[in-house]
């Protein structure tokens, strides 16, 4: 491990709240310029997290930060906190006065995000996604050396998503990112949490690529079947070594030419796709239904 260039150490960090675990056993470590991705389902302690790396919610265990100075961050949260009665326009004049820029030094930031258009308009008036797009202006346009950003993307027109993409990864820089893109993961994250009930699954970081190898799911390839086929799950364990659900649909890894015959017969719809992050995250929750299988 790089000690050097460490910007945050958690260490048996624990975070209870009127009796309840809402973060346990966190061990994690963030480097200078890494993209880190937290993900998971509603609830699993993602904005928690966040809170905690940045001091806003105190918790137990050991926790090392070396953030850079407050001009050098940029934060967002998935509620942005801007007064109704102000226009657009205002508030990115105000967020330019604090930091002493002139408007020339972010206009093409304002222009990537859309904002030039909506720029009259109250914030009282805005969509959600034109509120998000400001909200990503306030965490973007001078520069920062750590970006911090809680659902960055929720609310965002999914033709805007790739170039919102280009904006936060622009540059070398320290990102922490809590999302519900996992794609955006894929692509540009150094390393993923998957983080589930406030704990972190799978033993820890990993990249990408760590997580999609045979590690933990020795195949790539699935079969996928919606849960309301008529088949129970018990049942197609029987036809695939690796079988579980998620999200109102049956996977099935392992397969072979066997199992397609049956379904065809059966009249069975299903598709065929590669192995992604939703997967792993679903086995790894599972996983205790899955005794006896061997990986």
């Amino acid at each position: 491990m790089d000690t050097q260039n460490l910007i945050f150490q958690l260490k048996n960090v624990d975070l209870k709240i009127e009796g309840t675990f809402i973060l346990n056993d966190i061990n994690l470590d963030v480097q200078k310029n890494e993209r880190v991705f937290i993900l998971g389902n509603n609830g699993s302690g993602k904005s928690s997290l966040i809170e905690v790396f940045l001091d806003n919610i105190k918790a137990s265990g050991q926790i090392l930060r070396r953030m850079p100075a407050k001009r050098h961050i940029g934060l967002l949260f998935d509620q942005v906190p801007f007064s109704p009665l102000y226009k657009v326009k205002e508030v990115v004049h105000l967020y330019g006065l604090l930091f002493h820029l002139e408007q020339n030094a972010y206009q093409p930031i304002l222009e990537r995000l859309n904002l030039p258009a909506i720029m009259h308009k109250k914030i009282g008036k805005l969509s959600t996604g034109e509120r998000k797009r400001l909200g990503l202006f306030a965490a973007l346009f001078h520069h920062p050396q750590l970006l911090v950003l809680d659902e960055p993307l929720s609310g965002i027109d999914p033709n805007s998503v790739q170039q919102i993409n280009e904006l936060i990864f622009a540059h070398p820089r320290t990102v922490i990112i809590a999302s519900h893109y996992w794609e955006s993961a894929v692509k540009y994250a150094d390393k993923i949490v998957f983080l589930h009930q406030g704990t972190i699954l799978g033993g820890g970081a990993r990249s990408p690529t760590e997580w999609l190898s045979e590690d933990f799911i020795p195949f790539n390839e699935k079969v996928v079947i919606q849960a309301d086929s008529g088949l129970s799950l018990d049942e197609l364990r029987r036809l695939a070594p690796l079988t579980f659900g998620y999200e109102n649909q049956y996977v099935l890894f392992g397969f072979n030419a066997s199992l397609l015959d049956f379904l065809s017969t059966a009249k069975i719809t299903y598709s065929r796709a590669q192995k992604s992050l939703h997967d792993i995250y679903y086995y790894l929750m599972t996983k205790h239904e899955l005794e006896g299988i061997t990986l």
